[in-house]
């Protein structure tokens, strides 16, 4: 056998054991030497494989259906209502009471569901809560240092600002019914807020 015959020979073996490609098409260029048979696209190092593993996770709530996210809502807004209601006979009525546990609740509710939009997620929230304990709930319950009974004043929010614990102190100092004097509706307004806003959390969040 010649020279020219035996290198010949060699380059077909060697081609049926490895093989390099240069593969350009609309603007991308794949440059790279495979070994043995199968498909690239089989490979755990190709770029399939990479691109499903490095696929975002969707945050748990945002995976869950809306009418589930809106029944568990229901229900925990529910047992904060019934949590809250021994303080009905603190205040003397069903209406003193409810006048300020159920928008407090619907309120604290609203806020645990807009953490299922990212842009509201956190610090929208905390400002939302922010409002709603300090200006919405003064100007309700200390309406006579408001303007026009709905403007906020100064005085409404530093009163506000006292009374959100001051009430609690006067509810536990003053025998039953207290009626809604001196701004005391703002202790049943706090509990009610915060435990809606806590149950709504975890109501909007997907288990495990």
């Amino acid at each position: 056998m010649s020279t020219t015959g035996f290198s010949k020979h060699n380059a077909n073996a060697n081609t049926d054991e490895t093989s390099t490609g240069h593969t350009t098409g609309f603007g991308n260029t794949f440059t790279g030497t495979g070994t043995g048979t199968g498909s690239w696209a089989d490979s755990t190092h190709s770029v399939i494989w990479m691109s499903r593993d490095s696929k975002s996770q969707a945050l748990p709530y945002l995976r869950r259906p809306r009418a589930s996210q809106y029944a568990s809502l229901l229900v925990a807004a529910l047992l904060t209502l019934a949590a809250a209601s021994n303080l009905i006979d603190v205040y003397g009525s069903v209406a003193s009471w409810a006048l300020a546990a159920i928008p407090a609740t619907i309120i604290g509710s609203l806020v645990a569901l807009a953490g299922t939009v990212p842009m509201l997620r956190l610090w929208w929230q905390m400002l939302f809560m922010a409002v709603a304990q300090l200006v919405v709930g003064p100007v309700l319950f200390l309406n006579d240092t408001t303007i026009a009974h709905f403007v906020p004043t100064l005085r409404t929010l530093t009163q506000g600002w006292a009374q959100m614990l001051g009430s609690f102190k006067f509810i536990l100092s003053v025998e039953p019914p207290t009626g809604t004097a001196d701004g005391c509706l703002l202790a049943v307004w706090t509990i009610c807020l915060w435990s809606a806003l806590l149950t709504g959390i975890f109501a909007v969040t997907e288990d495990g």
